[in-house]
């Protein structure tokens, strides 16, 4: 069953809206800056995985995936690492910078660039009992009006 939570969850470029998909995961829908015309209405926009080792897990990204490590955040019990496969044309600011956060949000998501989160919780590199946990991002261009549709869609099946 689908169900929308009307939170008033805020983020620097948008309002956050939950989609709970039928097998337990919630997908977040956020509205799009604007951008480039003839963009789909809905695009993927990010989804997260939890990692054990980064220093195992990034070079596998990087090197073996060829994607770019965008922005990278330490916080007290975890640690996050946005990679993307960047179109021709980006410049890419110091991961670890100030720049990093607003590139990822102002110049990534509203070109359609899929962003690959990985969550580190510290601590967790010698843990096997660690649940891997994930989430889906979509960008889409009017969040409430994408939600009833969905609502709408679900009621019928």
């Amino acid at each position: 069953m689908w169900t929308k939570c009307c939170e008033s969850l805020r983020c620097a470029h948008s309002d956050v809206a939950k989609i709970l998909y039928p097998d337990g995961y919630w997908i977040e829908v956020v509205q799009r800056l604007p951008g480039p015309e003839g963009l789909p209405y809905f695009t993927l926009a990010q989804t997260m995985i939890r990692i054990k080792d980064p220093k195992k897990s990034l070079p596998f990204y990087t090197d073996l995936l060829g994607m770019t490590l965008v922005r990278e955040s330490h916080f007290g019990d975890f640690s996050l690492y946005f990679l993307a496969t960047l179109p021709k044309g980006f410049t890419v600011p110091d991961p670890t910078s100030e720049e990093a956060a607003p590139f990822v949000k102002k110049e990534l998501y509203p070109s359609c660039v899929p962003i690959l989160e990985l969550t580190h919780n510290h601590g967790t590199t010698e843990t096997t009992s660690e649940p891997l946990n994930s989430r889906i991002l979509a960008c889409v261009g009017d969040a409430l009006s994408y939600l009833i549709s969905v609502h709408r869609h679900r009621k019928r099946s």
